[in-house]
């Protein structure tokens, strides 16, 4: 069976409800027939004013957008969780560390401060380049 057809939703419902003597688990990321990796959820980045805001300013407004986005369905690297390049916490190190995430990424959401942002204006322009889907807070 070719992948395009036995990836389609039709046949995954069958698959899942196991007319085809598979049942999916719940941690199935692969399909039965042709061994490959489905992408269940889009990842994305949260990119947004951090320098110069008080800790529980910037904390509060990324796990705000964390938890939307989660609940809208999507897998979130949050640079809040990023450790810094090498272990050192320079804006530099950061950055490097948060850039290398982004790479990963399918979209990157821009929350309504970026503009206000060094950093978050480097990530908007990486992911413009490399075409990575943009989303703006409104």
């Amino acid at each position: 069976m070719s992948h395009n057809k036995c990836c389609n939703e039709f046949e995954l419902t069958h698959i899942a409800e196991g007319k085809y003597g598979f049942k999916m688990g719940n941690k199935q990321n692969y399909c039965p027939f042709c061994g490959v990796k489905k992408q269940t959820k889009e990842k994305i980045y949260i990119s947004g004013k951090i320098s110069g805001l008080e800790e529980k300013d910037y904390t509060r407004k990324f796990l705000n957008s964390n938890y939307c986005l989660k609940k809208l369905g999507y897998n979130v690297v949050n640079p809040l969780q990023i450790k810094p390049f090498l272990g050192l916490k320079t804006w530099h190190c950061y950055m490097i560390a948060d850039l290398w995430e982004l790479l990963n990424c399918d979209a990157i959401y821009m929350q309504k401060d970026w503009h206000n942002s060094r950093g978050a204006k480097i990530e908007h322009k990486v992911a413009k380049w490399l075409r990575i889907k943009r989303i703006y807070q409104n």
